[in-house]
């Protein structure tokens, strides 16, 4: 590593954004511990729940405002963190009432250099006069999301880990039995197991296999069995009955039975981390500083600079170039 000086990430994104990551990797963590038998198992009153609301789960479908909405109502997320989030999703609405907000979730960071951070970032948008025209993916806008972004990820990731430690009582089942916030929740845990199995999204997955590509197919399958009844996939398997294809169905019989993290990429976690937070802030960050990040994490990126060089050109940048300010695309 040289004579980098390991803590120099902490000038660019909230000095104690580790923290965030690290309560992230104990939800991959539980995450980690759901599959059973191939598939997520669910007991007792959420299987009948889930067996009385199938049409809506097979949909797949999810209206963000929707589960800001429940999740409000239930008391799952405070009305502040909630309202951040429909404002933002309102991009003409009154961006001082967002500030107003964001003000309070700063105010409840445990940490005072955190509290300074955002406090300098946002006094400087806040004289930014292209911030108060309709949000776009200009490179203030992005950089102005991504400290919204991080302000929430710090408060929501907020004792994940007393959570994650806690007994699930009937009153937590009763609080879930939603169809909007469980199927949100599935999608979640898929999303997690394309990270951490494949180093991939699942944008990716269902482009390779609307572009024939056979492995991916067999990979959200492993993940996803209801991939079976999409489209795309439908018109395969049939392809293959009628061809009298006997290696694709053999395999595919194997992929429905298996374990969806019976195998996991070696840096499939450093890539669910990057990926996860990347607008958030990540994306400001030199490559030794975001290797320095992710090491005082717990994780274990590949080596640096030649290793991590490649990881980055090949499964991150790729994703998020169109997105990512350009100032920020070359490290």
């Amino acid at each position: 590593m040289g004579n980098y000086d390991k803590n120099s990430w902490k000038e660019k994104i909230d000095p104690a954004f580790d923290k965030a990551i690290k309560n992230y990797l104990i939800l991959i963590k539980q995450v980690e511990n759901i599959p059973n038998n191939g598939q997520i198992k669910f007991n007792g009153e959420l299987k009948d729940f889930i067996n009385k609301n199938l049409d809506y789960l097979k949909q797949g479908k999810i209206d963000f405002n929707e589960i800001v909405d429940i999740a409000k109502t239930k008391g799952l997320s405070t009305d502040i963190t909630c309202n951040v989030i429909l404002q933002l999703s309102n991009p003409s609405g009154d961006l001082n009432k967002l500030y107003e907000n964001c003000n309070k979730l700063i105010e409840r960071l445990p940490e005072e250099e955190s509290k300074q951070f955002y406090s300098k970032m946002f006094s400087e948008f806040v004289t930014e006069d292209s911030i108060k025209k309709p949000f776009n993916l200009s490179e203030k806008h992005v950089d102005f999301l991504s400290v919204v972004a991080s302000l929430l990820l710090r408060n929501s990731f907020t004792g994940i880990d007393k959570i994650c430690e806690k007994e699930i009582t009937k009153e937590d089942i009763e609080m879930v039995k939603n169809p909007v916030l469980l199927n949100a929740g599935i999608q979640l845990i898929h999303l997690i197991f394309y990270h951490i199995a494949y180093q991939k999204n699942l944008i990716q997955i269902v482009n390779e296999i609307n572009n024939g590509n056979d492995e991916s197919l067999f990979k959200a399958i492993r993940i996803n069995k209801s991939v079976m009844y999409t489209k795309p996939v439908m018109e395969r398997i049939i392809k293959a009955q009628i061809e009298g294809d006997k290696e694709f169905l053999s395999r595919l019989g194997k992929e429905i039975t298996t374990s969806p993290l019976e195998k996991i990429g070696q840096h499939g976690k450093t890539y669910s981390v990057v990926t996860f937070f990347w607008l958030s802030g990540l994306y400001k960050l030199k490559h030794y500083e975001l290797y320095c990040l992710l090491e005082s994490c717990g994780l274990n990126p590949p080596p640096y600079p030649d290793g991590f060089d490649k990881f980055m050109q090949r499964h991150i940048r790729p994703i998020f170039n169109n997105i990512t300010p350009k100032s920020w695309q070359h490290k």
